[in-house]
């Protein structure tokens, strides 16, 4: 089993880390062995050959307290897309595979190379959800199909500039993630205070046929959604899942955050 050895202390709490979380959790494991994965983090991508792979990141009474409720909940939502079948999801089902989402996206972030000094996800945004499960604000979050069978993890910073001076914004991040058949893309800013206002415009990825293919689930915007949506991506070519890896790579890509 691939382990990946993290600083001691819960990246949602105060606690000693100390208990091994599958990244993809057990359930997943359990309906399809998708053999090597793949993760990609910048331009640093390594094939796992073990799709168990462990994050040693939390502690064990956030491991085995609400992140196994918030597990419980999602894997008849998670679960269905995963394994192809269409299901509609109300507002609150749409925050509850949000919040899953975000739970995945936090766990990625912790495994990118020295994850103490560089991680994206701040102590107070895993507090706060550990508290409530409150996503991190100015988080965005799309849903979408892959006609094969995938599980993999893509992560990438990227600097944000004001377009009429270059004065820098702040990062944002963005991570992509394939489970079974289901697409998803998380998408969080953080600007610096001078601009963290409600004002402070949003990120746009670049141009493509998004509203056919990406279904938004937070912020929430209609009180139903039918997932999949109208189009899919594919293994290769045209409608290919690695344009929606590339949707959000506009801003100047840093390693180190500010």
């Amino acid at each position: 089993m691939y382990d990946f050895a993290m600083p001691n202390y819960c990246i949602f709490c105060d606690n000693n880390s100390g208990s091994r979380e599958h990244l993809w959790p057990q359930w997943i494991h359990d309906r399809k062995d998708f053999g090597p994965i793949k993760m990609k983090r910048g331009n640093r991508e390594i094939i796992v050959p073990d799709p168990k792979i462990t994050v040693k990141a939390v502690c064990k009474k956030c491991n085995n307290g609400w992140m196994s409720d918030l597990e419980g909940v999602n894997i008849p939502l998670v679960g269905a897309m995963m394994q192809d079948i269409s299901i509609r999801l109300d507002r609150g089902q749409q925050k509850t595979v949000s919040q899953w989402l975000t739970k995945m996206a936090c766990l990625v972030d912790w495994t990118r190379d020295d994850g103490r000094r560089k991680r994206f996800y701040t102590r107070d945004e895993g507090a706060a959800f550990a508290e409530d499960r409150t996503i991190p604000p100015r988080t965005r979050i799309w849903i979408g199909h892959i006609t094969s069978s995938h599980l993999s993890t893509d992560g990438h910073d990227a600097a944000r500039f004001a377009k009429t001076d270059e004065k820098r914004l702040g990062t944002a991040t963005t991570i992509t993630l394939a489970v079974g058949h289901l697409a998803a893309q998380i998408v969080t800013d953080h600007l610096l205070p001078e601009y963290d206002n409600d004002d402070a415009p949003e990120m746009q990825p670049k141009s493509g046929p998004w509203e056919q293919k990406l279904i938004r689930i937070w912020p929430t915007e209609k009180e139903w959604v039918m997932w999949p949506p109208k189009r899919s991506f594919t293994n290769g070519g045209p409608e290919g899942y690695g344009y929606l890896l590339d949707r959000w790579r506009v801003g100047k890509h840093v390693e180190q955050l500010i």
